[in-house]
């Protein structure tokens, strides 16, 4: 198998790094000092980072020796998802930490992104992320998910802010 070189997978990786700026340049605004904004911005990278960092290396640090044909990704499966919504709710108002606020909100980007590209193929999202979830594969099950992601994600910043 080979591996590829870190350039490529952060070319590939664009989107998801874009994304993470931009999302940190809107909390910028909500900070009260660049310190703080900068913590956030290393977290936000931090979170989209190991998401794709899982995705291309770490995977074969505790992938199964007997089924190498199909890959099975920490970060991508139902229960780490599921895991995700408790823990962000307690990391954002709770904590106190703007990198794991950054951490934490990169994470659930990452996975916002992802439901967005994969709009046009509910059937590989659903086999990637929900497999271990009774639910049928289509484009508007897929909407309802991203739909009420998105709403978790707005709703979240709202509990800090407010």
């Amino acid at each position: 198998m080979k591996t590829k070189r870190p350039i490529e997978v952060i070319k590939e990786s664009t989107i998801y790094l874009l994304a993470a700026f931009f999302y940190s340049l809107m909390i910028f605004f909500f900070t009260s000092s660049i310190f703080e904004f900068i913590l956030f911005l290393i977290g936000a990278f931090m979170g989209v980072g190991y998401a794709i960092i899982d995705e291309e290396y770490l995977y074969t640090l505790y992938q199964d020796n007997e089924n190498k044909d199909k890959k099975f990704f920490v970060s991508q499966s139902s229960l780490y998802i599921l895991s995700l919504i408790p823990t962000s709710i307690f990391v954002f108002t709770s904590s106190g930490s703007f990198m794991a606020m950054g951490l934490m909100g990169g994470l659930i980007l990452f996975f916002l992104v992802e439901m967005a590209k994969q709009m046009s193929s509910p059937e590989l999202f659903f086999s990637k992320f929900l497999s271990l979830a009774d639910v049928k594969p289509s484009t508007k099950n897929l909407q309802k998910i991203l739909v009420g992601s998105i709403l978790f994600f707005v709703v979240l910043h709202f509990l800090v802010l407010l």
